[in-house]
């Protein structure tokens, strides 16, 4: 088993500091009548190495409207949080 040495450097919270307050001005940038993919496009080229953009696509879904699928994935595949889909996870 390999055990993770979580780095707890100060510098993890100046990040995620800076990517709220990128986050606030995008969506006080970001139009009502804007789609979601908007903002998610605009926030990922902001931080495009932020771990789990799938929270920042449901962010956005939320403040931008509900209807829509994710642009990462394909039609009709059930993504897992490990990215497998639903199907691999079962052996399928």
């Amino acid at each position: 088993m390999v055990w993770l040495d979580p780095d707890s450097s100060p510098r993890h919270i100046e990040e995620t500091r800076a990517y709220l307050r990128d986050f606030n001005q995008v969506v006080a940038k970001t139009s009502t009548g804007q789609k979601k993919i908007n903002l998610y496009e605009k926030m990922l080229a902001l931080h495009p190495n932020r771990v789990n953009p799938g929270s920042l696509w449901a962010t956005a879904k939320v403040l931008k409207g509900n209807a829509g699928r994710h642009p990462h994935r394909s039609a009709g595949v059930e993504a897992g949080s490990n990215g497998r889909s639903v199907a691999d996870r079962r052996g399928a």
